[in-house]
């Protein structure tokens, strides 16, 4: 990737800082790596394949400081954004534009046309930097509130949303005839009606992924036919990660946990967007680690490993 972003600086020099956004350059799964979850700011994390399922706090991470070092490399290259600490819709919206060709981000099969969609600039093409693991599965969003004055109401529309494509559609993509129109309906395939796109339709949240089923949406184009069947073949290989459902319980070491939570806050989106040297003696990752190690890290290591070692071992029919 290091070479492509050279080559778009050297023939597009008005993207200078502006050419790649997105954070999967030093997202440890991409490296191999589990997350523990329960654990404030993920930065615990086992190597995938190890049968101990060591914890190892992510700055001890040998994989993780040489990406920290890419990164680096690529924010005084220009390739990354001067002032990136923030949230990645100002890059979304930057791309609508023409800025940040290149995208580190989560994404299914077939997604490069809700991009175009999305940014009104394409082609665009994908490629994984990973297998599939089944990692992450709150992602749609979809949850009850705890005030809620009718929870069973609120659960019966989610469930409607989960098996009635018409609701699916009306909710996520608006009403049939104004925000949009069947282009192919026997392949599934939508689009917008004449003179209308994602800039004047009225309604074009593009946010398909938090309502709930998504397999119940008609395709944004021809050329995504057939990539449900891909996302479902992908998660039914997607192996399960080292730590499976475990969820750390973190009352035991909740004194420790808010001190290494100032410290990661301190230390990590600096590094984490290439604004620090990972050698610097005073903000880097060896500095971090130290700080992390003061504020009790081998205490709640041992924790999550405990915790996590009794959790195996009274499921062992999970981790077959």
């Amino acid at each position: 990737m290091t070479p492509l972003a050279a080559k778009i600086l050297a023939d597009y020099p008005d993207l200078k800082n502006r050419i790649i956004a997105g954070g999967a350059a030093v997202y440890p799964p991409t490296m191999g790596y589990d997350v523990v979850r329960g654990v404030g700011g993920s930065w615990a994390y086992v190597k995938r394949g190890d049968a101990s399922r060591t914890v190892v706090p992510v700055p001890a991470i040998p994989e993780f400081r040489k990406r920290i070092e890419l990164q680096h490399g690529w924010y005084k290259a220009g390739y990354l954004p001067l002032d990136p600490i923030g949230s990645t819709m100002d890059a979304d919206a930057l791309r609508k534009e023409g800025f940040f060709p290149i995208k580190l981000h989560t994404h299914p099969p077939g997604d490069t046309v809700d991009m175009e969609v999305a940014y009104g600039q394409g082609p665009w093409i994908a490629e994984p930097l990973m297998d599939p693991v089944l990692d992450d599965t709150t992602s749609s969003m979809t949850a009850i509130c705890a005030s809620s004055k009718n929870p069973e109401r609120a659960l019966m529309f989610y469930e409607l949303m989960s098996t009635d494509a018409e609701v699916w559609r009306t909710f996520a993509r608006g009403l049939v005839g104004k925000h949009w129109v069947w282009v192919d309906k026997d392949k599934n395939v939508a689009g917008f009606p004449a003179g209308v796109d994602s800039t004047n339709s009225g309604y074009t949240p593009n946010t398909d992924w938090m309502y709930s089923n998504t397999f119940l949406a008609p395709y944004k184009s021809a050329a995504q036919v057939g990539s449900y069947e891909e996302t479902e073949k992908g998660n039914a290989r997607a192996a399960l990660p080292m730590p499976g459902p475990f969820i750390f319980d973190p009352k035991p070491v909740s004194a420790e946990m808010a001190a290494l939570d100032t410290v990661y806050k301190q230390y990590y989106d600096p590094l984490y967007y290439g604004l620090v040297d990972p050698a610097d003696p005073k903000a880097g990752i060896d500095a971090w680690l130290k700080a992390m190690k003061d504020a009790g890290l081998d205490k709640v290591v041992a924790e999550i490993q405990k915790q996590l070692d009794a959790f195996v071992a009274a499921n062992p029919g999970i981790f077959k």
